[in-house]
């Protein structure tokens, strides 16, 4: 029997979005991208955003003492918190702004921008 993967695609990508959006309603969604599920909260680009991060990203962050968790992507934008040492540095927006939103800009064409969101925040408060 032939599989219509297109559509399979679709209906599993649904699923998984509403249970994104039920993590951010209960703020479920400050999974750090290392460690966790790559395939949770996410279809194709939510699921390659999380790959770059993982082998491109945290490994410079995390040897400064600090950490990145995907919190979304939406509408072109990924939506990222900086924790740990980078919570308080004053290099982490340039490390947001610089280094991470041109790598995933330049790897993912989908992706048009990446913001912050407070540790705190949940993705219903951004601007």
């Amino acid at each position: 029997a032939e599989v219509d993967w297109d559509g399979l695609e679709e209906a599993i990508c649904a699923v998984l979005q509403k249970e994104a959006a039920l993590a951010r309603a209960d703020d479920r969604a400050m999974v750090p991208v290392a460690g966790g599920d790559s395939t949770a909260g996410g279809c194709g680009i939510e699921v390659r955003v999380r790959e770059v991060l993982e082998e491109k990203v945290l490994p410079n962050v995390q040897a400064d003492g600090g950490d990145v968790i995907f919190r979304g992507f939406e509408n072109g934008v990924v939506w990222l918190s900086m924790v740990g040492a980078c919570s308080s540095c004053p290099s982490s927006t340039i490390t947001l702004k610089f280094m991470i939103r041109n790598l995933l800009i330049h790897e993912i064409d989908e992706v048009t921008d990446v913001r912050a969101l407070g540790q705190d925040e949940n993705m219903d408060a951004r601007s």
